[in-house]
């Protein structure tokens, strides 16, 4: 997709060591593409900072949101949607 949409290539994959990117297959294709794979430290939330605090965030807004409107617990995914969306409509001023 970056390829055709956006005449581009990615040159640098940075991941948190998640189980999620590790599988061997994906690794090489990534390889293989001339990607360049970076990886934080195992344990280490502490090193993707923004992204921690910003699923926080969203989760906070989230359940306060369902609590607030006596939703039961299944219905944390729509609530979650919605925290996104409202994240997404706030105006906020870019350091």
């Amino acid at each position: 997709m970056v390829k055709t949409q956006y005449n581009t290539t990615i040159g640098e994959w940075m991941t948190d060591n998640g189980g999620e990117y590790v599988d061997k297959d994906y690794v090489k294709l990534l390889k293989d593409e001339g990607i360049e794979i970076q990886q934080s430290v195992p344990s280490q939330p502490q090193m993707n900072g923004r992204v921690e605090r910003f699923n926080h965030t969203i989760d906070e807004k989230a359940e306060s949101m369902r609590h607030q409107a006596c939703l039961p617990d299944s219905w944390w995914e729509f609530s979650v949607l919605h925290a996104n969306y409202l994240y997404n409509c706030t105006p906020c001023a870019v350091p």
